[in-house]
């Protein structure tokens, strides 16, 4: 059960940022994260969207790779690992981004 109102939404909408706002040149930071989880009306704290990267980057089937460089992070695709490119990265950001 969620402790704060809006944490089911939590990991979809942290998706939605990473697909978005997000490649190789342009990663977010954590506390940058944090805001843009807070402007679509989700709060978090630092450590849960460490630990909800995380999750995301375990999950079996899961196309993508979040990558940390530098204490940022970023979303890649798996086809080409080079950001908004391939079928599958389109595809999987229409459903998530909707």
């Amino acid at each position: 059960m969620p402790r704060k109102e809006g944490q089911k939404r939590k990991l979809l909408v942290l998706l939605q940022i990473l697909a978005r706002e997000t490649d190789e040149r342009h990663p977010l930071s954590v506390p940058q994260i944090v805001e843009k989880l807070k402007e679509k009306g989700i709060e978090a704290e630092r450590k849960s969207v460490y630990d909800d990267l995380n999750t995301l980057n375990e999950m079996p089937d899961f196309p993508y790779e979040i990558m940390q460089k530098r204490g940022r992070f970023s979303l890649l695709s798996p086809l080409t690992n080079r950001p908004g490119e391939g079928k599958l990265r389109q595809r999987y950001l229409q459903f998530i981004c909707l």
